[in-house]
């Protein structure tokens, strides 16, 4: 069983899960979108969250972007001895220009033997190998690219056996979560011009992670945002989907030799194997403000969100920009604070969706929580 909670921060977001990876062994992994509130709550809420994982550490942390109330629980977490493996923050990781991260968990989601290997590609096998705390193989990111020239020859070449789809591979495999993480596009002297910036603040202040960013240098980190990309930082906001990749119910025909073991045992009694699907999608969005290009990468199949956090604590505008299809059928979360200075939630907003008959609306703030479950199938 796999755990998610949207914990009671007030005014903010703190979002985390637990990846319980195989239903007959101990396996976990612990992930983190966002972790900031308001005084005491988010302290609570980190301490809460510390026990719950039993001071394990965190396999990966996506802040969506950089205002207060989206990240001062990192230090808390950090005081609390709890080890951060991987941050991913506005335009970080990888400088692909479409700024489409997929990261993919136990196989490339393209179909194609013959696609060459980006950048992103490099970004999703190393972040993804570290998620799951493979050291099997570890090639720079230079050399990776001047030895092979496509993905499967890769998996060859370097032994990413995490990512071959192999015959040996279990129906229960444990490396079948999908994280896609999405930003608006920006143009290359943009990325440029922050990358700079970065780097040289990175150089004088002595850090190699950029986790290490926090507390201390978090506000000129801030100042080098604010400088390329403008004051309102809700623009560099990153979504993030996340899903188990099942398989359906039903049978169908067979399609190829690459099955499972219990693929085999059905295909013996039955000629027919089980077909990948993707539904119980989870959407966090932090503060984003949609444009057409950011919205169709995130809905492109709405129809199989179960959860969506309603960005920015419910304000107008973003709900506005987000134009959710009519029909779509899911649960609506708006993490706000109790009495916030903001006015969050829009009352517009909360009727908008309190009027929409397949949706249900979650309020999380300090008094309140939402906790949810998905299943591996």
């Amino acid at each position: 069983m796999n755990r998610f909670v949207f914990y009671p921060v007030g005014q903010g977001l703190f979002y985390s899960g637990q990846l319980s990876c195989h239903p007959y062994r101990r396996c976990r992994r612990n992930f983190i979108f966002d972790c900031g509130g308001d005084e005491p709550y988010i302290g609570e809420a980190v301490e809460r969250f510390a026990d719950e994982i039993g001071y394990d550490d965190v396999d990966l942390c996506v802040i969506s972007h950089l205002h207060r109330d989206h990240y001062n629980g990192l230090a808390l977490l950090k005081s609390k001895g709890i080890r951060i493996n991987n941050i991913v923050l506005p335009y970080l990781p990888s400088r692909y220009p479409a700024l489409k991260f997929v990261y993919i968990v136990g196989q490339y989601y393209s179909e194609s033997k013959n696609l060459d290997i980006t950048e992103d590609d490099i970004a999703n096998i190393s972040l993804m190998s570290r998620f799951y705390r493979v050291q099997e193989s570890n090639p720079s990111d230079r050399d990776f690219c001047e030895q092979v020239q496509t993905f499967e020859e890769c998996k060859i070449e370097h032994g990413f056996k995490y990512f071959q789809r192999e015959e040996s591979i279990s129906p229960y495999n444990d490396k079948k979560w999908v994280f896609e993480l999405f930003n608006k596009s920006i143009t290359d002297e943009k990325w440029e011009e922050y990358n700079n910036k970065l780097n040289d603040l990175l150089d004088v202040e002595d850090i190699e992670n950029p986790i290490d960013l926090f507390p201390d240098s978090v506000d000129k980190l801030i100042e080098i945002c604010k400088s390329v990309f403008g004051k309102n930082l809700n623009l560099t906001s990153i979504v993030m989907k996340h899903y188990y990749q099942g398989r359906t119910i039903g049978y169908y025909p067979v399609q190829d030799n690459g099955m499972a073991l219990l693929d085999r045992y059905f295909a013996v009694k039955y000629p027919f194997v089980f077909e990948r699907r993707i539904e119980n999608v989870s959407v966090l969005t932090g503060d984003a403000e949609f444009d057409d290009e950011l919205w169709q990468h995130t809905f492109e199949d709405a129809h199989s969100i179960s959860v969506l956090q309603v960005p920015h604590h419910g304000a107008r505008t973003n709900w506005n920009k987000l134009k959710l299809p009519s029909d779509i059928m899911c649960k609506l979360v708006i993490s706000y604070g109790l009495g916030n200075r903001h006015k969050h939630p829009n009352r517009d907003v909360v009727k908008d969706i309190l009027g929409m008959p397949n949706c249900q609306l979650v309020s999380v703030n300090q008094a309140t929580q939402y906790e949810y479950s998905i299943e591996n199938k």
